[in-house]
């Protein structure tokens, strides 16, 4: 198992339990109903908590079947590749804020796009942009949620 892979597992995990907790927050407990605003965020948080401790708990027992050490040293945690999208996802939450979400999903996709594929930044950012559209269409229009 590599060091990665260990460390996801475990992010997942604690993403999992940050979620839960936020998603009762939403409503009280006792307040709790099929059809109050916080009951699926709940359902939902509680499903991707589960699945991520069994993947967890899986992925240990797998390594442990087949002897495998604790770390294989292939790779470090934090490549270069992890750093840049990290990097790339921090300054998405940022313009978030900064400027309408269109244009900070367009700038993210576009710069993702061409790290990740090595493209020239044309091809880049006009699939940033359909990719950008897309997603607004779907949301936006087809699932009707709004858009920050």
């Amino acid at each position: 198992m590599k060091k990665g892979e260990k460390v996801f597992d475990l992010i997942l995990v604690i993403l999992g339990l940050i979620f839960v907790i936020l998603a009762f927050g939403i409503t009280p407990i006792s307040e709790m109903t099929a059809s109050s605003e916080g009951f699926y965020p709940v359902v939902i948080s509680i499903i991707s908590l589960i699945l991520a401790v069994a993947n967890f708990i899986k992925q240990n027992a797998e390594r442990k079947k087949n002897g495998e050490p604790e770390y294989s040293d292939e790779a470090s945690v934090f490549n270069k590749d992890v750093m840049v999208m990290m990097g790339f996802l921090v300054m998405y939450i940022v313009l978030i804020f900064l400027v309408h979400y269109i244009i900070a999903t367009l700038v993210f996709t576009t710069l993702s796009i061409l790290y990740l594929s090595g493209k020239d930044w044309k091809t880049s950012l006009l699939v940033g942009f359909i990719a950008t559209m897309m997603i607004v269409l779907v949301f936006k229009y087809g699932f009707s949620v709004i858009l920050p």
